[in-house]
């Protein structure tokens, strides 16, 4: 069962003043640059073990995410 935390306190917890707005997060989860984010009804999550796990490389981290 994944982690889920919601983008707003992933945000909180990434990130130190100042911090990017919640649209851009969002706009970074759409295009796939947060793994590990999903999207339920209209709110953002992110599986912060499988954001924990990430490299930094977004095409290492697609190819990784694809195998598990």
């Amino acid at each position: 069962m994944p982690k889920l935390m919601k983008l707003a306190e992933w945000r909180n917890a990434i990130f130190i003043a100042p911090r990017p707005s919640l649209r851009t997060c969002q706009k970074w989860c759409e295009q796939g640059l947060i793994v590990g984010s999903r999207k339920y009804g209209h709110l953002w999550f992110v599986d912060v073990d499988l954001y924990n796990q990430s490299t930094g490389n977004p095409l290492v981290d697609s190819i990784l995410n694809k195998q598990g």
